[in-house]
């Protein structure tokens, strides 16, 4: 860090071509007239989101009225992230607001990033005569989506940017949504679609997928440079986390008991289903019938003889195995905006290290979703949710990636060098606009 040079983090809003950052009227000096501005990214399931305040000022109240009124339809950028380092800028388009009067007065802006409008909302139709390449099969549905989609962006990336010049596509899309419909073929041929900050379509394979650590190489972990294509690597270790929360859990199916239907069952301590089946059928009753994938949760259960005997329970303990198989390992944490930890998204890789210098462990999360919130005493708060895969030990991370991750932590003894990790502003050569 150069001695003298004031290094903090920075938000800045501008709405069309009203900065309100530097806002100025009737003799005032330039000054923000926003507040509390928080952003919301995820991975796949929504579009990125803004939400912000208006000063509780006759100013800036006079401010978000002309605004209504003139620039609803013009962009609202965020500028988040520090002078000479990493700067995340990403639009938005106004979605809503709420306002309160009286001695609290309040007014909150809600916007959303344009991929949010006619892409995921209007129902397209249309059949193909002829088969098109997949990496072509998302321009053909823009296309069908006319004017309003005109700005959607897509990009395959790692093997899936080879494989989609390979694959062949021929589809019927009826009722549908254009997001929907490259979801639904992304998928088939197992992919995901991710929506970056910047309202961009990245399909991608999962980064569990051999091929995909191969072709989709991730960032240095010593100096990330925010990209909203490039994957990358953090490390948050001591020092910076807030907090970080694991949480694994079994997906062991419904955990309610059907009482009813355990009272009229016959009560069988010795028999195998067998003679259970041959006693319900001679009296008339129906034969039990697995239960449904909807009666369990949305998870298919393994199989297991409901008796007393050794081999029932021996086939109970295989059941419970195979559901702990199935976990679902997630992660959560937050902490504050340090300039290397500027410009994280969804899709990138979190590490979260040991203490112990001299054996380099480390966990590395896929990040799901991240939020961004303005506190009020100007700081940046960043909010993380996370998954691991699989349970236990092992690393997401292709070894020589990972490799690169233990390096660093090898330079990492003390303090000193952890803040000049987290504070170095050569984490990027110029601001990513």
């Amino acid at each position: 860090m150069d001695v003298g040079k004031l290094t903090q983090p920075f938000v800045k809003l501008t709405w069309g071509d009203l900065d309100l950052t530097e806002f100025s009227s009737g003799g005032m000096r330039p000054q923000p007239i926003f507040y509390n501005v928080k952003m919301q990214l995820e991975k796949t399931s929504a579009a990125p989101t803004l939400e912000f305040n208006f000063s509780p000022s006759p100013p800036a109240f006079q401010a978000f009225v002309e605004c209504k009124n003139d620039r609803v339809d013009q962009p609202i950028t965020l500028e988040i992230g520090y002078a000479m380092g990493n700067v995340m800028a990403i639009k938005f388009f106004y979605a809503g607001c709420a306002f309160a009067t009286g001695h609290e007065m309040d007014i909150t802006v809600y916007a959303v990033a344009p991929i949010k409008g006619a892409w995921t909302n209007n129902r397209i139709n249309f059949t193909m005569e002829k088969e098109v390449a997949l990496k072509d099969f998302p321009a053909l549905v823009k296309e069908k989506c006319g004017e309003a989609c005109k700005d959607i962006q897509f990009e395959f990336v790692g093997a899936a940017k080879e494989d989609a010049a390979k694959i062949m596509i021929k589809h019927a899309a009826i009722n549908q949504t254009p997001h929907r419909t490259i979801v639904d073929i992304a998928r088939a041929n197992g992919m995901l679609a991710s929506i970056n900050p910047d309202g961009k379509l990245i399909i991608h394979y999962s980064y569990n997928y051999k091929a995909e650590k191969e072709k989709d190489k991730p960032g240095d972990p010593a100096k990330p440079k925010y990209d909203g294509v490039v994957r990358n690597v953090y490390i948050a270790g001591p020092g910076l986390l807030n907090s970080f929360r694991r949480e694994q859990r079994f997906q062991v199916g419904n955990t309610t008991f059907d009482l009813d239907a355990s009272f009229s069952s016959p009560v069988a301590f010795e028999q195998d289903n067998a003679k259970i089946v041959q006693a319900n059928t001679k009296s008339g009753a129906s034969v039990a019938k697995p239960p449904t994938t909807a009666a369990t949760g949305g998870q298919s259960q393994p199989s297991f003889a409901q008796s007393g005997t050794a081999k029932a329970a021996a086939s109970l303990k295989d059941a419970r195995a195979a559901w702990a198989q199935q976990s679902n390992t997630t992660g959560s944490g937050s902490f504050f905006m340090v300039p290397y930890l500027a410009g994280v998204k969804p899709r990138d890789i979190l590490c979260i290290p040991s203490l112990n210098a001299d054996d380099p462990y480390f966990e590395d999360w896929i990040i799901e979703t991240v939020t961004y919130e303005q506190k009020d005493e100007g700081g940046v708060e960043i909010a993380v949710s996370c998954t691991r895969p699989f349970p236990g030990e092992g690393l997401i991370l292709a070894e020589k990636d990972a490799k690169a991750v233990e390096d660093v932590l090898k330079t990492l003894k003390t303090t000193k060098d952890w803040h000049n990790l987290y504070w170095s502003v050569e984490a990027a050569d110029a601001p990513a606009q």
